[in-house]
């Protein structure tokens, strides 16, 4: 919770908040629910730091690529986000509510990655800009990586960023969330 300039007390994430207030209820009521934790996708990440076309004004015919690196404050550690593909996603939601015996009254958090930012950047840097000739010579592409505050990267994104914003907050600073999540319990749930 913080407290707005009304010094009225919100919560960070609303959209957690109001689902923890249901499950709450839920409880209180003896209602057999079973309440399905998701993660980030994995797509929507990788598109959000996707580098866009930076025009070159000293050569008109050449471009390059811009990516804008959304960095922790100096002396944080850099927050794991938990990701999952969608693909995987649909199967082990699936799984869940197909054995709903097994599963009612529970709480299960999904997960199959815990990656930083700067990861992700590293692997788009090196699956679409890095080229290795027949003779094993490694070219980069021409990518410029820029590293900006959390804010200035939510503010150059499209409105929905700032709720991602609070999601990968709430995802990555929040041990009550990260300890209901368990790589080995969601591959279970993901048929092979």
């Amino acid at each position: 919770m913080i407290e707005d300039g009304r010094g009225q007390r919100r919560s960070v994430a609303p959209l957690f908040h109001g689902k923890a207030q249901a499950a709450s209820y839920a409880r209180t009521k003896r209602l057999s629910c079973t309440f399905v934790l998701l993660p980030v996708y994995s797509e929507r990440f990788f598109e959000l730091l996707a580098p866009e076309l930076k025009e070159n004004y000293e050569n008109d015919d050449a471009s390059e690529m811009v990516m804008h690196i959304p960095k922790a404050e100096e002396g944080e550690e850099e927050p794991q986000l938990m990701c999952m593909t969608i693909d995987d996603l649909g199967p082990a939601v699936a799984n869940i509510f197909d054995s709903y015996q097994v599963f009612a009254g529970r709480e299960i958090g999904l997960v199959t990655d815990f990656v930083t930012i700067s990861e992700v950047a590293t692997t788009i840097t090196e699956v679409f800009f890095e080229e290795t000739d027949a003779d094993g010579t490694v070219r980069k592409g021409k990518l410029e990586k820029k590293d900006v505050t959390v804010d200035a990267w939510v503010e150059k994104k499209e409105t929905t960023a700032k709720d991602l914003g609070q999601m990968f907050s709430y995802y990555s600073n929040t041990d009550a969330v990260k300890q209901r999540r368990s790589i080995a319990q969601t591959l279970e749930l993901i048929p092979d």
